[in-house]
C-alpha cells in the first residue's frame, strides 16, 4: 500500500501542494492503479508481439537527426528564461533540495 507520506514526497518532487485529505485520496487512487497493473501482469501474453502505440498510426517514427544550431533561436530562448548562467539555463536543483529536507 502506498502511504500518505509517500504521496507527500512525490507531491513535493512534482512541486504540487496537497492537503492531508488529498494525500489520503491520492494514496487510495494510486493503490487502485497498482492493483490493476497486478491484474494486467497475470494476462497471458505468450506469442503476442509488442506494440509501440495503442492504435496503428501507419507511420514510422522519424530518424533522430541533429539539425544545425540556429544562433538567433538559441539567443531568443536564453533571453526568455528567467535565470541563466553563461549560455546555460539555471533551474532549481531537485535532488539537492531532497537531501536537505
Amino acid at each position: 500500500m502506498i502511504s500518505k507520506e509517500q504521496v507527500q514526497a512525490i507531491a513535493e518532487l512534482s512541486r504540487i501542494s496537497l492537503t492531508s485529505e488529498e494525500s489520503e485520496r491520492m494514496a487510495r487512487e494510486l493503490d487502485s492503479i497498482l492493483e490493476y497493473f497486478a491484474v494486467l501482469a497475470e494476462a497471458d501474453t505468450e506469442g503476442v508481439e509488442p506494440m509501440t502505440h495503442a492504435v496503428l498510426t501507419g507511420s514510422d517514427p522519424r530518424e533522430d537527426v541533429a539539425e544545425p544550431e540556429d544562433p538567433e533561436r538559441v539567443e531568443r530562448m536564453i533571453k526568455a528564461m528567467p535565470e541563466t548562467e553563461r549560455r546555460y539555463l539555471r533551474v532549481p536543483g531537485v535532488l539537492e533540495r531532497m537531501k536537505h529536507d
